[in-house]
């Protein structure tokens, strides 16, 4: 743009200059402030104003993308704290759990160690229910291994929540067809239900999970000399 003004001002000079001869003096003559406005917008046209735009509009963009990388850097860089700090803390617990193991058998409760081991196994065993694919082969195993240990000819009844009544239900009628128990299922919500309690006479065998567990708890106590 302000090449053009030169142009523009040079080519009026050399105007001038063509109108006189050598002898005479040369007369400069200023140029209206129009012209000068003129020529001096004369190439600010609608695409050096796209240009211009587009220009600001990339700026803008990798200002734009450039802040975000940083902000997902930082972002990053605490979740990574945070991660961290986290498995630091369950290192630490991991590690007086170690250190507390060690001190026990330093007392001499390897003596104890497989017998606890067995109890773990047992825990194992009973928690099985949490996948729901063998909550009911659990429970049918268990009634089918208490009936085998019950003499013929005793009245039975079976209390089992009220989610597992038609498949107990189903898993006792077919058991009475070859057998001479006389068994009566029992809707009772307060049982477990990955369970179930028999009862024959003034006898209760409790096959409860959650009463199951609290027997190991038990037994794990008196082994560390623990009464509750």
């Amino acid at each position: 743009m302000i090449k053009s003004w030169v142009e523009a001002v040079f080519g009026e000079l050399e105007g001038h200059q063509s109108q006189v001869s050598s002898a005479e003096p040369v007369r400069l003559e200023l140029l209206p402030v129009e012209r000068l406005v003129a020529d001096m917008s004369r190439d600010v046209t609608p695409k050096t104003v796209e240009e211009l735009m587009e220009d600001r509009l990339k700026r803008a963009y990798q200002n734009g993308y450039e802040d975000g990388v940083r902000q997902g850097e930082t972002q990053a860089q605490a979740e990574m704290a945070q991660v961290k700090e986290s498995l630091s803390q369950k290192i630490l617990l991991l590690n007086g759990a170690i250190s507390r193991l060690e001190s026990l058998v330093a007392h001499g409760f390897e003596e104890r160690v497989g017998e606890i081991a067995q109890f773990a196994l047992e825990i194992a065993e009973s928690v099985m229910h949490m996948t729901p694919d063998l909550e009911q082969r659990r429970l049918e195993i268990v009634l089918r291994d208490v009936f085998k240990e019950i003499p013929p000819g005793r009245t039975l009844v079976v209390r089992v929540h009220s989610s597992m009544f038609l498949f107990v239900k189903e898993i006792i009628d077919q058991y009475q067809r070859g057998s001479y128990h006389d068994i009566k299922v029992v809707e009772d919500d307060s049982v477990d239900p990955v369970g179930a309690v028999v009862e024959e006479g003034a006898t209760t065998l409790d096959l409860q999970l959650r009463t199951a567990i609290a027997r190991v708890r038990e037994v794990l106590n008196e082994l560390r000399g623990v009464r509750e």
